[in-house]
């Protein structure tokens, strides 16, 4: 991390507590220094600038910015104690004060007196690569430096600029270094608000100069560029060599390319200053020359004139470029003339004029009596009282390019009438450089570096890895004929760290050989894995030579959205153009096919996103990818060519057929987002090709918040809306009314095996035979329900994987990764219309079956109690196939479960600052044995948690019954930082404190998940050696309604009911932190005999935890523990669940029930009391209060009887 340093010179101990540490003037207390802390005479404090809080250590909860940043210390009152602002940094070197207080570069020494590193020449400093026009693959132009020399080289204070008139443009901040032999970028955007390393000026992607100068504007290296290609840099090859070429794959602030393709070219740049922005003119602010023509000519004489230096003007904003004002005018008039003379030496035939303008508002200027060029005038000879033709704010520099034909050999006199939009206008300015330049280049095209990157898949569902894992990939080839040590040439996918996966030592790549390497970020770097892997949506890849030949860019990639499954390629290999291949790793690359981009259809979109951007999908209605790069989006018709979309893009088929664009209005994010955003009140969006031409269009009208719109099925002509089911990026569908899953068993061993459990929650019967199950969204059609299957009302229906995993589409459900569930309507002929249910699942445990839970949110698809598909403790698998289907039993909770979260903890409830040392996540075993959080016959397979923060519970932890955990964000190994933590929340000594976590707990919603390891997977399964994770406990909270309200605070969440589901708001509530205590309000529960009823509910109630649950204590009919769960007393008999009435009401029967706020209830009836299934009349969420609930039956009512129960919770 990052590292600041303290240091008390004064005599007296210093008192830190209150005092605060910022890199945010506006927000000087980011880190406020604990009360009490102290720092001695002539000792030290150092402090660690990171949020991550992994180390021990004081953490100041942010990082500093290596481009550039401030520090500010605060005192308690708010006045400023000490500050200092830095430019770009060299990495693993430090800024200190020298015994002078001076700062100074070096070596770095905390915790002891600083020690100066020596610095180098910069007069050896080389303007080494320049970006003029970026689109896709950077977000601005930039201007990379090199430093030749060995040591570290001082910029500040040192001067870049793309004017020769005003060679001061942009100042380098103070501090400011660049490494020995290393880069440094700044980014050319015209926006220096954006930190040190950013400059006040952009580059013309035209014709242009940059200029490197010492304070004193002597010249230290100069470039003068012709036009610029779109996405590709120029600079020195080698770095900081004579050589300059065009770069397809910028790297700024990584090694530059060798010469590749066309070779290197020496470029010999001339440059003439003819007359600088400061330059002396004469002025006349008095009278109309409408009347005296003449003094546009080179021989009027304007000696009564008077006369100042550049910039001329009047203007308040102090915003004009250097050199600044050099003479002040008066306004109130329409129009300005000026005049001066500029000497011509040599003959310019070849050169090309470059001139930089500052003006405010339109001008006209003459170049020896005639006409030159004008800048916002309209055409037509101007008067006195001619207008600008636009309004200037603030006077900025304007570049033009001329041809020296007009000058003469000689003086030059130049003449300007400098135009206003109005007598009132309140700022004039006036100011004009021209340098005069050309370029020789002599190219060698004898250089071809002889290794490429050959083929690259970003987006790998499906090729494995050694490891059975899918895994990104990128292959390497040797284009020589001679065998070539690769060994510490290095892969990256971001060119200001080259080095960021080495090629191990000796790597030999035969004489046109291929080497694969792997992208798989689930897996630590090897010699064959780089252990981070590559963005679908768009990225690159570099592959940089070794140290040794300088570590220059051997060549490089960088794509847009790809297609699943199918890599980028060169064709022929090595040598080609890139584009899209079948996957051949290894071997000689193929081309796919690609279909039209007529069959291109815009499929969903989202214009009212309730929480992040809007977003919008494409389709390919074809059976291959097809190419999108190239293609433009829009969202006004009427502007075709708004957003393209970036080069090597493709979109996929079959369940990859989907490229989902985020509408955000910021195309520098990205491949995958466009330059606009979509209007909730309703617009348009289009489809074209580079031509222009029309391939598809959509208009759609107000839009609903959180609901989508698209085609259905997919492609069709058909618009609906999706109110409960948008799928940005994947096949749209509406929920099936008649039908939904509503169990499966996934995990099996004999007499056992793979179910799934349909349910029709209507009143009506519905015929499902020729409708399709299937776990995999590219073939909806793996199973077809036999003709005549009919799904009653209220009933169920169970197939068995002996029916599905048969036939050429037979499936069985991954227990060990997750799978999924789909079930699709179609017609007579088969034919799918997009009305599905579908549902997702992670790994199992054996024999464990999930099903439907209605929460206060909606549904739930969770672990559940016990299985109930009819037969569930059978003999053999053809007595379990016999189960025709039940209503499911509740949700599985524990053995340990999430009791508590701190998701915001501030400093005080007038101090908003966070502390992230003070989150915390409470863990709590609500089982009556204890529990090991490890795999006790693999020991090294551990619980984690996951998800919104990643933690690996240590080897050998257990949690006996009733007792809590905590983990955190910080080391508890820090001694000062636990004391803290424990002293705050009152955490008892015997409590185990875990951490530190990775990542934060966010403070509008997250998920975290607990999570315990199932047995390895054994051979000879293909995933042999794999180890399942199951999900124990998952809760996803939110700072919105219905959570409760425990963000920032001073509260936390805390979990009511232990033993209920977990995953519901009504289980939570805010109340001041209990860390390692029990929850107020029935969250502290033990279950310390077993009986299914907490401690402390038994004590309320009986006094006495002697009582089992069977009993029943008011002799109500009501077991203890049928109370307990019901929410009822157990000490009052007319306090329990039971059917208060049922009603006959217009041809239908109401039924009341007495209800318990918080708890959900499933209503069923039967019209036979001695047989008969059970079947669903209504599901109710949880109550909002304690009193009588209500249920409708409708009917029909075949018989004369009909009975009812009432199931809690819901089922």
């Amino acid at each position: 991390p990052d590292l600041i340093e303290l240091y008390n010179a004064g005599p007296a101990t210093a008192s830190l507590g209150g005092m605060g540490l910022s890199d945010t003037a506006t927000l000087p207390f980011k880190y406020t220094f604990p009360a009490g802390t102290t720092l001695a005479p002539g000792a030290y404090l150092v402090l660690l600038a990171d949020s991550a809080i992994t180390l021990p250590g004081i953490h100041t909860g942010f990082s500093l910015k290596q481009g550039g940043d401030d520090l500010t210390l605060t005192s308690a009152a708010g006045a400023v104690v000490d500050s200092v602002a830095f430019g770009p940094q060299v990495t693993d070197h430090s800024i200190g004060r020298s015994p002078s207080g001076e700062w100074v570069l070096c070596t770095p020494t905390f915790g002891g007196p600083n020690f100066a590193h020596p610095v180098g020449d910069p007069a050896r400093l080389r303007i080494n690569e320049w970006l003029a026009d970026a689109q896709f693959v950077s977000n601005n132009d930039f201007i990379e430096l090199y430093n030749p020399d060995p040591q570290p080289v001082e910029l500040a204070g040192l001067l870049l600029s793309n004017a020769s008139g005003a060679p001061e443009l942009n100042p380098i901040a103070p501090l400011s270094y660049i490494a020995g032999g290393g880069l440094t970028r700044f980014t050319a955007d015209g926006d220096p608000q954006q930190g040190p390393d950013h400059l006040n000026f952009k580059l013309s992607p035209d014709v242009g100069l940059i200029l490197l100068s010492f304070p004193d504007l002597t010249l230290i290296d100069a470039i003068l560029y012709g036009p610029q290609q779109t996405d590709v840099s120029q600079g020195r090859s080698p770095d900081g060599g004579d050589t300059i070429t065009s770069f397809a794959q910028p790297t700024p602030g990584g090694g530059n390319p060798g010469a590749q393709g066309g070779g290197g070219c020496t470029v010999l740049n001339d440059i003439v200053d003819l007359l600088p922005l400061n330059a002396t003119w004469s002025y006349d602010q008095t009278d109309n020359l409408d009347g005296t023509p003449a003094w546009k000519t080179a021989a009027f004489n304007d000696a009564a004139w008077p006369s100042g230096k550049g910039l001329l003007a009047v203007e308040d904003c102090n915003c004009l470029p250097a050199p600044g004002i050099g003479t002040t005018l008066t306004i109130g008039r329409l129009t300005y003339y000026f005049r001066t003379r500029f000497v011509v030496k040599t003959n310019l035939s070849g050169f090309t004029l470059n001139l930089s303008t500052v003006l405010d508002d339109g001008a006209v200027v003459y170049l020896n009596g005639t006409e030159w060029f004008r800048l916002g005038m309209a055409a037509g000879t101007p008067v006195y009282s001619t207008l600008a033709s636009r309004n200037v704010s603030n006077g900025v520099l304007e570049y033009t390019n001329l041809p020296p034909t007009a000058l003469l050999q000689g003086t030059n006199v130049l003449a300007v009438e400098v135009h206003q939009t109005g007598a009132t206008s309140s700022d004039i300015t006036w100011g004009l450089s021209i340098t005069a330049s050309r370029s020789v280049t002599n190219c060698d095209t004898s250089l071809q570096l002889p290794l490429v990157l050959n083929e690259v898949l970003a987006n790998s569902p499906t090729v494995a890895t050694t490891a059975t894992r899918a895994a990104d990939w990128v292959e390497v080839m040797n284009t020589s004929t001679n065998a070539l040590d690769i060994g510490e040439a290095s892969l990256t996918d971001d060119p200001s760290f080259p080095r960021k996966w080495i090629f191990p030592a000796g790597t030999l790549l035969p004489a046109l050989g291929h080497k694969v390497v792997f992208f798989d970020a689930s897996l630590p770097a090897s010699g064959t894995n780089t252990g981070f892997r590559l963005p679908a949506t768009g990225g690159a890849v570099f592959l940089f030579d070794k140290p040794a030949h300088g570590t220059p860019l051997a060549d490089g990639v960088r794509f847009g959205l790809q297609a699943a499954g199918y890599p980028i390629g060169r064709i022929p290999d090595g040598t080609g153009n890139w584009g899209l291949n079948l996957p051949t790793p290894g071997g000689i690359n193929t081309a796919a096919g690609l279909a039209s981009p007529s069959t291109l259809r815009i499929n969903e979109w989202m214009a009212d996103q309730p929480s992040g951007p809007d977003w919008f999908e494409l389709y390919n209605t074809a059976s291959q990818p097809v190419a999108l790069g190239g293609l433009y989006l829009t969202d006004n018709l009427a502007d075709k060519f708004q957003s393209r979309i970036a080069p090597l893009s493709f979109i996929g088929v079959g369940a990859d057929a989907y490229a989902l664009f985020t509408a955000d209005n910021n195309a520098a994010a990205g491949a995958d987002h466009v330059n606009f955003s979509l209007k909730k009140s309703g617009e348009a969006l289009g489809l074209y090709t580079a031509a222009g031409t029309q391939l598809d269009a959509i208009a759609f009208g107000a839009q609903v918040s959180g609901v989508s719109q698209g085609r259905l099925p997919d492609g069709a002509t058909a618009i609906v809306s999706f109110a409960t089911t948008p799928t940005p990026g994947t096949s749209n569908y509406q929920p099936l009314p008649a039908a939904v899953i509503n169990e499966i068993l996934a995990h099996t061993d004999p007499p056992l095996e793979d179910a799934i459990e349909l349910y029709n929650p209507t009143d009506s019967d519905v015929a499902i035979g020729g409708w399709y199950l299937s776990n995999a969204a590219d073939n909806f059609k793996r199973f077809r329900i036999p003709d005549g299957t009919l799904l009653k009302a209220r009933g169920y229906i169970v197939l068995y994987e002996y029916q599905f995993n048969t036939g050429a589409n037979a499936f069985t459900l991954n227990s060990a990764h997750g799978d999924q569930v789909i079930l699709s309507q179609a017609d007579a002929l088969g034919t799918l219309n997009g009305y599905r249910a579908q549902v997702g699942f992670g790994a199992t445990e054996n024999g464990v079956s999930l099903g439907r839970y209605t929460t206060s949110v909606g549904t739930a698809f969770v672990p559940l109690l016990a299985r109930s598909f009819g037969v569930d403790s059978p003999a053999t698998v053809a007595q379990f196939r016999t189960g025709a289907g039940l209503p499911n039993a509740g949700p599985r909770v524990g053995p340990l479960v999430i009791s508590e979260i701190e998701y915001h903890p501030v400093a005080s409830p007038v101090d908003p600052t966070e502390r992230a040392e003070e989150e915390y996540i409470e863990i709590q075993n609500v089982s009556a044995a204890t529990v090991a959080l490890y795999d006790t016959a693999f020991p090294t397979n551990v619980w984690r948690l996951r998800n919104g923060v990643d933690f690996d519970f240590p080897a050998g932890t257990t949690l006996t019954p009733g007792a809590r955990l905590l983990v955190v964000g910080f080391a508890p190994g820090d001694a000062s930082l636990l004391a803290a933590f424990r002293a705050k929340y009152g955490v008892a000594p015997t409590v185990p404190v875990l951490g530190p976590w990775s990542g934060r707990l966010d403070n509008a919603s997250d998920v975290l998940e607990l999570v315990k390891p199932d047995a390895p997977q054994t051979a000879p399964h293909p995933d042999a050696g794999y180890v399942p994770q199951i999900v124990v406990d998952r809760v996803h909270y939110s700072s919105a309604l219905p959570w409760p309200t425990a963000d920032g605070n001073g509260l936390s969440l805390q979990r009511i009911t232990l033993t209920a589901f977990g995953d519901d708001p009504i289980n939570w509530m805010a109340s001041a932190p209990t860390a390692g205590s029990a929850n107020p309000g029935g969250g502290g529960i033990t279950d310390s005999d077993g009986d299914g009823m907490p401690d402390d509910w038994e004590m309320a109630h009986f006094g006495t935890l002697a009582r089992d649950g069977s009993g029943d204590f008011d002799g109500d009919g009501m077991t203890d523990l049928q109370e307990y769960l019901a929410g009822t007393n157990p000490a009052n008999g007319s306090d329990l669940l039971r059917i208060l009435s049922v009603e006959s009401v217009a041809n239908s029967y109401v039924i009341r029930f007495s209800g318990v706020a918080a708890h959900t209830y499933s209503v069923y009836y039967r019209d036979d009391v001695a047989g008969g299934t059970w079947k669903k009349l209504s599901d109710l969420g949880a109550l909002p209060s304690t009193g009588a609930a209500q249920v409708t039956d409708p009917g029909p009512f075949p018989l004369a009887t009909r009975f009812y129960k009432v199931v809690t919770p819901a089922q």
